[in-house]
């Protein structure tokens, strides 16, 4: 069953109704894991179109580290609108947490005076923007089989009072809403020497999978046992072809079920196969574990519809190849081959 599907399915299965912030209600399930191979096709679901332009807008204005809705309307989508002060204002939402995470300054300069004044007054220290997103690159670069490249949005700080409307958080400082999806942990594989031809097949570096074979058997002449495996390797590294696939786990602790997950989804395994051509790696399996998954009461009404449908193939996701830092991207940059899906679903927002 498509991982979407079967995600509604479970909800409506083990669901119960519960009370929620915006008044609306749901039925509400505890406790997913979704999982897709980016190798098979890119997860643009097709139970229901879901368009690509405002995801990919909505990922290149967190990159940018924008919090300014006007931006996003540039680029040409509106998904923020319900929650931003006339002015765009969106308060420290993700794409400042992505790329300008405020911590202390290393070393204190003020003046003895000037700090014990500071901290009489109960001020906070002075801080410094942390880029997450540029740290994540580095470290895929120099270390890729580090396990701790991990980008966040879930800072106690900034956290809006959930008691308050989102407009009144942002002119206090905080965020318009908290971070649905907290974090993405990305995490390199190293791949098979059959999978790197494999590759150079399907690439066309070599004209087929005998010849690849062979090709490796004439390199490898004379090299010990032991040292063919390592040396396998780094024949293949001359051809320039990726040594590494790219895996990513998001952690959602909210999830609207029919209207946000497909989303998600789409955006985070976009933003997992740019940082892999930038990395000179290949996507791998982006997965996504999700704490509360609901559907809202007032979306109720299409799940049947939904859950009647049957998935279409996976379509293809090109970028343009010429992107080689993520600040390279923009909206012409990015495109999808052979997508096909069932008729649009049109549902509210829960504000």
């Amino acid at each position: 069953m498509n991982q979407f599907k079967n995600y509604i399915a479970d909800i409506v299965k083990r669901g119960i109704v519960k009370a929620d912030r915006t008044g609306v209600g749901t039925v509400s399930a505890f406790g997913h894991f979704l999982r897709f191979d980016l190798r098979e096709g890119f997860p643009l679901e097709t139970l229901k179109k879901t368009p690509l332009k405002p995801i990919a807008a909505e990922l290149l204005w967190f990159l940018e580290g924008s919090t300014d809705n006007n931006r996003l309307n540039e680029l040409g989508a509106t998904i923020w609108d319900e929650w931003a002060l006339p002015d765009g204002s969106l308060g420290p939402i993700y794409g400042a947490q992505w790329r300008s995470w405020q911590v202390p300054e290393k070393k204190d300069h003020r003046s003895l005076w000037t700090r014990l004044k500071a901290a009489f007054k109960g001020e906070a220290t002075p801080t410094r923007p942390y880029d997450q997103i540029s740290a994540a690159i580095r470290m895929l670069r120099e270390n890729p089989t580090s396990r701790r490249i991990v980008i966040s949005g879930w800072n106690c700080a900034v956290l809006p009072d959930e008691g308050s409307s989102p407009q009144w958080n942002v002119l206090c400082g905080k965020q318009a809403l908290p971070p649905c999806h907290m974090s993405f942990v990305m995490n390199a594989s190293p791949i098979r020497i059959e999978d790197r031809i494999q590759y150079y097949v399907d690439s066309g570096v070599f004209p087929d999978l005998e010849k690849a074979k062979a090709g490796l058997a004439f390199a490898m002449r004379g090299v010990a046992a032991q040292e063919v495996d390592a040396a396998s390797h780094e024949w293949l590294d001359s051809f320039g072809g990726p040594r590494y696939s790219l895996n990513g786990l998001l952690t959602q602790r909210s999830s609207d079920a029919l209207l946000g997950a497909s989303f998600n989804i789409a955006s985070y395994s976009l933003l997992l196969s740019m940082v892999a051509q930038v990395v000179k790696m290949v996507p791998g399996e982006f997965c996504m574990a999700i704490a509360d998954g609901h559907i809202y009461l007032n979306h109720l009404h299409v799940v049947e519809e939904l859950l009647s449908r049957e998935p279409y193939q996976f379509c293809r996701l090109v970028l343009n190849p010429n992107c080689t830092e993520l600040e390279d991207f923009t909206m012409d940059d990015i495109e999808v081959e052979n997508y096909v899906s069932h008729p649009r679903i049109k549902l509210d927002v829960a504000v």
